[in-house]
C-alpha cells in the first residue's frame, strides 16, 4: 500500500521551514509559498508561537502539507498533534519516545 504521506513529500522535493514570532507571519509566508508551488511547510517547535501557526497553516491551507519540528517533548507532540500538523520531526529516538509518538497518531522523522 503507498504510503501517501511519504509520496507526497517526495514528490514536493523540499520542505520549507518557518520560524515565526507571531503566528499571522506563519499564514502569510504559507500562502505565497503555495503560491509559489511549495506546499510541504514545517513549523519548528522553537517559538511559542509554533502551535498556533500550525493550527492557521492546517485551517487555513488546504493544499498544503503542514508538519512540526524540533518536537522535544510531550506537550510539544500534543500540541502539534491538536494543531492539525500531518507530521512531525524529532532529533531524538529511544524505546519510551517511539512509543508516544505511536500512540499519538502523528506520522514521526527522525531529524
Amino acid at each position: 500500500m503507498p504510503d501517501d504521506l511519504n509520496d507526497r513529500l517526495g514528490q514536493m522535493g523540499v520542505v520549507s521551514i518557518l520560524v515565526v514570532d507571531q503566528a499571522d507571519d506563519a499564514l502569510r509566508v504559507g500562502e505565497a509559498l503555495l503560491e509559489a508551488g511549495m506546499a510541504a511547510m514545517e513549523v519548528p517547535f522553537r517559538t511559542p508561537a509554533a502551535a498556533e501557526a500550525i493550527r492557521l497553516l492546517a485551517s487555513h491551507l488546504p493544499g498544503a502539507t503542514v508538519g512540526a519540528g524540533t518536537v522535544l517533548t510531550t506537550d510539544n507532540l500534543l500540541a502539534a498533534r491538536d494543531a492539525g500538523a500531518q507530521f512531525v520531526v524529532t532529533p531524538a529516538l529511544n524505546p519510551w519516545w517511539s512509543k508516544s509518538l505511536s500512540r499519538s497518531g502523528c506520522r514521526s522523522f527522525r531529524g
